[in-house]
């Protein structure tokens, strides 16, 4: 399902640019938890030019999120007064003045609209103190990941919504500039948000299934120019609304719902004076390799299939982007083919394959590797079969070397490269060296498994099992593999590594900082923000986002320290000064307050505790003096 955005500007046929939303009060399921959303403002505006972001947010956001796309500040300002978006992610790089007027400007149009800001990494550093001001919401590192950008979407609609819930937002400008009036009963505005809140749970959960799978579906944003002149609605390019092999999106509606063929019949006919003249000749192979694709057609027959069709369009087109990006994407099979063919040993198999790729894209780096690599098996399948009939030619019986390398080529057929133990290519290769290092047959057997290694490394990184890529890797480079080709899996490994470790990173300070926002500092033990930010301290203590959460906790920590210490709560004080010297074991002033908490719970047990007269050493004393008539008496008695 596709999702046509809306972008400000008048349409056309006497219809204003937004119709007001349905009341939540008065909308129950099966309504679209998007429109569930954009009804109360929980729209999320995007100021960027960075097709990567915008990208990256479109997929994250998936059908959950309602999404607007702004190019230029006053459009972004447009969005906000015409479609009510409590959301706004501003891209660093769009904001032509300073960060802190801008955010300013937007507190004065939506006083409690939730910002995120999006930013390299390397200028995030001078965006901590807005987040620790709680002038932005969050920050999001360029360039985004799409784990950590869902995880940054969902938490900021989730701020909106308690602010919903807590009444903080009780008066907001609704879609087409109207001020919404502030509900008159709170229990019907609860009740609304217990239904959002349960459909959002719902689609989290389906979208994060269809994107997993690689089923969802993201429309891209509709480009709409600043001076478009008023009564030409916005139109997004043909090319970028469909997917492949689908009917084209018809324009939608002012209620987001599709139009009637009469309806887009009339709108085109608005728009026809604005639009550029399609070439007839690039929209008829564009349909025939839609049409190809749809009906299977992918790369045969020759002439008549969705490839050739893709390719004819380029040579007219170079830079068609559906052409080129569809070509590589039909590509990726014949690829995935031919390479588990190699690995398997199915030369015959791989060699059309790869004979096929050729017609479509003969200066591919990676059909030069895996046509190298096919040519090394199918010397070493050669050599084997020459050795086969010399040693069938012999009468005698096979050599140890003959058995040992019957046995590795036998296990590199199977896959079974380096396990199991004891039975494996580089075990019985290893033993065959060590019979005739200078053997040709052990070196072609050593080349060929070398390749086999860099290319299941290549598929395991593919897949984010980087530990094992690596190891295959050095394994790989140890038998003489390509040095070139080696050093480049390396640094690719490299890459994705560093890319992993940022966004567990991030991931953990944003979790940190939820737990800190709920004064959840020290507990539960594995849910805390002392957890989730430790977690992320010992995988970087230099990484730039994790500074200034670190600092708020130990603050909330030495604060919640000192308290207990002033109140006397010893057991509370031993917790607080436990956690801080986790934290900090070695700052002064840990251990300083440590100290002083020592100092006085000595102090106070000691002044609690009376000495018995008995324990106490007589230092001076006098004599006691009778009275004279107890004396002349003779009476004796005591006294204190």
């Amino acid at each position: 399902m596709s999702d046509q955005r809306k972008r400000p500007g008048s349409e056309g046929g006497g219809r204003t640019a937004v119709e007001p939303p349905v009341l939540l009060d008065s909308t129950l399921p099966p309504t679209p938890l998007k429109q569930l959303l954009a009804a109360e403002g929980a729209s999320i505006a995007v100021l960027s030019a960075d097709a990567t972001l915008i990208e990256t947010i479109e997929q994250a956001s998936g059908e959950q999120y309602p999404i607007v796309i702004a190019s230029a500040w006053q459009e972004l300002l447009a969005l906000i007064e015409r479609q009510g978006c409590g959301i706004v992610v501003l891209d660093a790089d769009s904001v032509t003045d300073t960060l802190e007027r801008r955010l300013a400007e937007l507190r004065g149009v939506r006083p409690h609209i939730v910002v995120l800001v999006a930013s390299p990494r390397k200028a995030a550093e001078a965006l901590v103190g807005l987040l620790s001001d709680r002038k932005i919401h969050r920050l999001l590192m360029k360039p985004p990941a799409l784990g950590i950008t869902r995880l940054l979407l969902e938490s900021a609609v989730s701020r909106w919504l308690e602010q919903r819930e807590a009444g903080i937002v009780r008066e907001g400008l609704r879609p087409g500039g109207a001020r919404q009036a502030p509900d008159a009963s709170g229990a019907s505005g609860r009740t609304a948000w217990r239904w959002v809140a349960g459909f959002a749970a719902v689609g989290l959960v389906a979208a994060g299934l269809l994107f997993w799978r690689g089923q969802s579906t993201v429309a891209p944003p509709v480009v709409v120019s600043p001076a478009q002149p008023a009564g030409v609605p916005a139109i997004a390019p043909a090319a970028a609304s469909r997917s492949s092999g689908a009917e084209p999106a018809r324009p939608a509606a002012a209620d987001g719902t599709a139009s009637s063929p009469g309806a887009a019949e009339a709108a085109a006919g608005s728009t026809a004076a604005a639009a550029p003249p399609a070439d007839p000749l690039v929209e008829g192979l564009l349909e025939r390799a839609r049409a190809a694709e749809a009906e299977g057609r992918l790369d045969e027959p020759p002439g008549e299939n969705a490839l050739d069709h893709y390719l004819a369009l380029l040579r007219i087109e170079p830079a068609h982007a559906e052409a080129n990006a569809q070509v590589d994407r039909l590509l990726e099979a014949p690829f995935a083919r031919a390479e588990e063919a190699l690995l398997a040993g199915d030369l015959d198999t791989a060699g059309p394959l790869l004979l096929r790729v050729r017609r479509f894209r003969p200066e591919s780096n990676r059909l030069r590797f895996l046509e190298a690599q096919l040519g090394t098996a199918l010397a070493s399948r050669e050599q084997a079969v020459e050795a086969a009939r010399a040693a069938a030619a012999r009468p005698e019986a096979p050599s140890e070397l003959d058995s040992l390398l019957s046995l590795a080529d036998t296990r590199l057929r199977r896959g079974q490269l380096l396990a199991p133990p004891g039975d494996n290519a580089r075990g019985y290769l290893d033993r065959a060296a060590a019979l005739a290092p200078q053997e040709p047959r052990v070196a072609a057997l050593r080349a060929e498994l070398a390749g086999a290694l860099l290319t299941s490394a290549r598929a395991l990184s593919g897949a984010g099992q980087l530990g094992e890529a690596t190891a295959l890797a050095d394994q790989a480079a140890a038998l003489g593999a390509d040095a070139e080709a080696v050093a480049e899996l390396r640094a690719t490994l490299v890459v994705l590594e560093q890319q992993a470790r940022s966004e567990r990173i991030a991931e953990l300070v944003n979790l940190g900082l939820e737990r800190l926002d709920r004064g959840q500092l020290i507990e539960p033990e594995a849910d805390s923000a002392l957890a989730y930010l430790g977690r992320a301290r010992d995988e970087d203590p230099g990484d730039p986002y994790l500074a200034e959460p670190w600092q708020r906790l130990l603050a909330a920590l030495t604060a919640e320290a000192e308290a207990a210490v002033a109140a006397r709560r010893w057991e509370a004080a031993d917790r607080w000064l436990q956690a801080l010297e986790t934290a900090a074991p070695a700052a002064p002033a840990v251990v300083a307050l440590a100290r002083e908490a020592r100092v006085a719970r000595t102090r106070e047990a000691y002044l609690a505790t009376a000495v018995p007269a008995a324990e106490l050493e007589l230092l001076a004393g006098a004599a006691p003096v009778y009275p004279e008539f107890a004396l002349r008496n003779n009476l004796e008695g005591w006294v204190e």
